[in-house]
């Protein structure tokens, strides 16, 4: 016998917008993604990205992005729970005109985010949410790598940069 049963279930979501300080590392970072875009192990054009980007764990190591992200991470500590949580990826992105961001989600781990390095006329949206995010130098958004998000064309002559990150679950055992 088989039994099917379908229905929606509710599921704690994360969301958090945070703003910070990357004056002054924000011009390394463009020039990592820079060196990491011309690497042949790049992914541009080959993911839900549809612009230049480096390899998946090009800035796993990075101290500037590390410490960026201990930063922003910080705040959110007091909120959740990040000691069964470690970095599984980060890469670096340059959306230039005409490219942009498929709608996708990261759901096989537990968080993802983004470090935004410059202003941009762009929107990151995430529908689930209706929610729209206007890109700026220090935006660091934080979510439940379920959730669905994109970012349209980009119309104007101005470089996007930008770090994306996943956090993977892991089980300490003791």
């Amino acid at each position: 016998m088989i039994r099917i049963i379908e229905k929606k279930v509710l599921i704690p979501t994360i969301f958090c917008q945070n703003k910070i300080n990357i004056s002054n590392v924000k011009n390394k970072l463009i020039s990592d993604i820079e060196e990491g875009i011309k690497l042949k192990n790049n992914f541009s054009y080959k993911t839900n990205v549809k612009g230049q980007m480096t390899d998946w764990k090009y800035f796993n190591k990075n101290n500037e992005f590390i410490s960026c992200l201990k930063n922003g991470c910080d705040d959110l500590i007091k909120l959740i729970n990040l000691e069964d949580a470690e970095i599984e990826s980060s890469w670096g992105i340059k959306i230039s005109t005409g490219d942009y961001t498929k709608p996708h989600n990261h759901i096989e781990n537990i968080y993802s985010g983004v470090l935004y390095l410059n202003d941009c006329e762009q929107e990151i949206i995430f529908d689930e949410l209706n929610l729209k995010v206007k890109i700026l130098e220090g935006t660091f958004l934080f979510f439940s790598g379920f959730l669905k998000h994109y970012v349209d064309r980009n119309l104007t002559n101005q470089d996007k940069y930008a770090i994306a990150f996943n956090f993977k679950s892991v089980k300490k055992w003791n």
